[in-house]
């Protein structure tokens, strides 16, 4: 310090003061117990929630502060909230919050609003809380506004955020999470843990623990301050602060990032101003982000303006996080451009979340973009930044862009981890390229020192499943190597591995495990044998269909529905599909009925096999029967026909082909036309197709055309937002 330049001795002498202080008093506290010192009075700290509560209540028979009864009013008004009736049509009463807060007065505010909002979002009672925040700014006066906010200026690049101490961990697959593509082995993405065999990798910015772990350090920063201190905004309390508020808030000289390491967790701390402050609003949003609810999050924002509460980093990284859980990776873009426009220096978490975002939609080409941008705003990103991107490669099918990260990221002292392992086995596993993805599992994450898990494996199976040609030897010796490496294989494992030996043309191999699974001998170590799910008989009837094997596969479709598993559209459109390739078109015909007899949603691709398996077997009067009950129900139901351009051709083709004067036979207008339902073949054939069908399929044909163009024009008008999106991230980083 200057001081110590200046007056080394005098410092020093001060030191050894302080020192043989220390000394004295840490036997005294341990061999006494001495009570804390008394806490400053409630007249010098102006604390509305100590005003709020009676001075017998305050504090204790000498005098001194009780520092609990703070959280314990948080917690009994926590306990009256849950009490309170709510219904999915009415979750909050307004009547009955009404009566519990209008009491508190001024009191519920400050830390102690902190608490609640806090214990709300535990609950994940979002709506809760966005009430109970509403109706505390709606009994207190509008902030005074903010002076107007300058021009961005690049701020100094902030210390990289550690991958562990940003609390990093994998989700399980019974987390919630937005559904994502499948990956070839038939997993659900939800999985985050990573793998093409878990259809992704995903990155957990900051997890629920990681979030109380915050609101805790939040909650200790208001009571070391004790409260609320300053008398409101100053000159300077406006948005533009880098890191929080540099007026007269904590520790009577302002939040200016120096004061305390944890005020800053949730961006900023609790003012003697709005009652709702910007801390408040940070817990709100991170609420939101747990519910997915994006439209919440921009009203919040829009009523901090509106109310002149200042927004920091760390808000928009809640609001960042909020449209990366929902998908909205265009509104996280927008919400970084305005971030930056309004003085708002981003840090390695904005980056991170909105990189993520792009991930989950595959847009990797935003995503590496959004890398470098941070590169050029002074912002190291970490590893948290790069699995990320990685993962984004991995959606977007971009494996080579993906070991170019990996190798990047070792060049610039970031470690990877094992989702960025992960992601980037995934990303080759989705291209086939399964001699990489077996490099990174044995030598890149040996060299990493990383151990590899099941999913880990599980990617690099699926490399084997989807190589040109498969690899079902080496996908089996993979496989029978993972218990020995510490990672027992799943269910997931000898799905990759079906799918493997299925696209092989080993469709008896295939099945053969699958009896396996359903027989129990498939067991390792303690853990229960392995049976199998829908997805384990679906790569079952698929390799059985790429092998033309027609009575297999429905042999293995009525298996499946014997078990009482949940079933989908896959299994019986792949039926389907080994059904047509034999120019079996009755049985395309009747499994396409069973499917909808089975209430599950039909889709252009199998629908269209059955029309032309039944144009080449001679069965156009009952495909176009149960087209028109198709477009019929999707029309009773309001939704979109389940077709596209070619259906509408086959369908037309048939139609014409129907009223064609057949040889021998009158024309399309005589009496016994083939569509007429009185003629012999009409009578002889319950699927006849009669003229009031071919006049009621005509208007659903027309409104499959109309989609058709629709969908055409959406494609359009997405290309040209596509290219107006590139022009907007080009902008972000111009400070204009």
């Amino acid at each position: 310090c200057p001081m110590a330049r200046a007056q080394p001795l005098t410092c020093l002498a001060q030191l050894w003061l302080l020192l043989c202080g220390a000394a004295a008093y840490v036997p005294a506290f341990s061999a006494h117990r001495l009570t804390r010192p008394a806490w400053p009075s409630a007249a010098r700290l102006a604390l509305p929630v100590a005003a709020a509560t009676p001075t017998s209540e305050r504090t204790g028979g000498d005098g001194r502060r009780a520092p609990r009864r703070k959280e314990s009013a948080a917690n009994a008004l926590l306990q009256k909230l849950d009490a309170l009736r709510s219904t999915r049509s009415v979750p909050v009463d307004a009547t009955a919050l009404s009566g519990l807060v209008r009491p508190l007065a001024d009191g519920l505010r400050g830390p102690m609003l902190l608490e609640v909002l806090g214990g709300l979002r535990k609950r994940g009672k979002w709506e809760m809380a966005l009430a109970l925040a509403q109706m505390v700014e709606a009994n207190a006066p509008a902030a005074p506004p903010s002076r107007p906010k300058p021009r961005y200026a690049a701020p100094a690049a902030p210390a990289p955020v550690d991958a562990p101490a940003a609390g990093r961990k994998q989700n399980s697959a019974a987390a919630s999470g937005v559904p994502e593509m499948a990956g070839p082995a038939g997993r659900d993405s939800r999985d985050s843990r990573g793998g093409a065999a878990g259809g992704g990798v995903g990155v957990r910015l900051v997890s629920p623990e990681d979030s109380d772990a915050l609101l805790a350090r939040a909650r200790a920063a208001a009571a070391a301050a004790g409260g609320y201190s300053g008398d409101g905004y100053s000159e300077d309390d406006s948005e533009d602060s880098e890191d929080g508020y540099s007026g007269d808030g904590y520790f009577g000289g302002g939040y200016s990032g120096e004061g305390s390491e944890e005020g800053s967790e949730w961006g900023g701390v609790v003012s003697s101003g709005p009652p709702v402050d910007t801390v408040h609003y940070n817990v709100l949003l991170s609420t939101l982000a747990m519910a997915r609810r994006w439209r919440e999050a921009l009203e919040l924002l829009t009523r901090m303006r509106e109310r002149s509460v200042p927004r920091d980093t760390v808000t928009y990284n809640a609001a960042i996080s909020v449209m990366k859980s929902c998908g909205k990776w265009k509104l996280a873009l927008k919400l970084l451009r305005k971030m930056r426009s309004e003085g708002i220096p981003p840090d390695t978490i904005t980056f991170s979340a909105a990189i993520a975002a792009c991930s989950r939609e595959g847009e990797w080409r935003t995503a590496l973009r959004l890398l470098d941008l941070a590169r050029q705003a002074g912002v190291p990103p970490n590893t948290i930044t790069y699995s990320a991107a990685v993962s984004a490669c991995e959606k977007g099918g971009a494996w080579a862009q993906a070991l170019r990260l990996l190798v990047g990221m070792r060049e610039e002292g970031v470690a990877p981890d094992l989702i960025t392992f992960n992601a980037a086995i995934g990303a080759c596993a989705r291209a086939g390229e399964w001699e990489r993805a077996v490099s990174l599992l044995r030598e890149g994450m040996a060299e990493a020192g990383i151990t590899p898990d099941v999913v880990s494996f599980n990617a690099a199976l699926t490399a084997h499943a989807n190589a040109l040609p498969p690899k079902p030897a080496e996908a089996r010796a993979l496989l029978d190597s993972m218990e020995a490496s510490g990672a027992p294989p799943d269910r997931i494992s000898y799905n990759a591995l079906i799918s493997a030996l299925g696209r092989a043309g080993e469709w008896e191999a295939a099945v053969q495990v699958l009896r396996s699974m359903e027989s129990g001998e498939l067991q390792h170590g303690l853990a229960p044998p392995l049976r199998p799910d829908a997805i384990t008989y679906t790569a079952a009837i698929s390799a059985a269909a790429d092998s033309a094997q027609a009575q297999a596969a429905i042999d293995l479709l009525g298996d499946l529905r014997s078990t009482g598993l949940p079933l989908s559209t896959l299994p019986f459109s792949r039926a389907i599909a080994a059904q047509a390739a034999a120019g079996d078109a009755s049985a395309a015909l009747g499994l396409l009925r069973e499917l909808t007899e089975e209430g599950l949603k039909h889709n252009a691709v199998t629908l269209n096999i059955v029309l032309r398996a039944a144009a080449e077997g001679g069965q156009q009067e009952a495909a176009l029967r149960q087209l028109l009950q198709i477009l019929s129900a999707a029309e009773a139901a309001g939704a979109p026909p389940p077709a596209d351009a070619e259906t509408l051709a086959l369908a037309k083709s048939m139609i014409d082909a129907l009223a064609a004067p057949a040889a021998g036979q009158p024309g399309p207008g005589a009496q016994n036309s083939p569509g007429d339902r009185n003629s012999p073949a009409a009578q002889n054939s319950p699927s006849g197709l009669s003229a009031a069908d071919v006049a009621a399929l005509r208007p659903r044909l027309r409104r499959v055309q109309a989609s058709v163009a629709a969908a055409e024009a959406r494609a359009a008008a997405a290309a040209k937002r596509a290219e107006e999106d590139d022009r907007a991230l080009a902008s972000i980083g111009d400070p204009k």
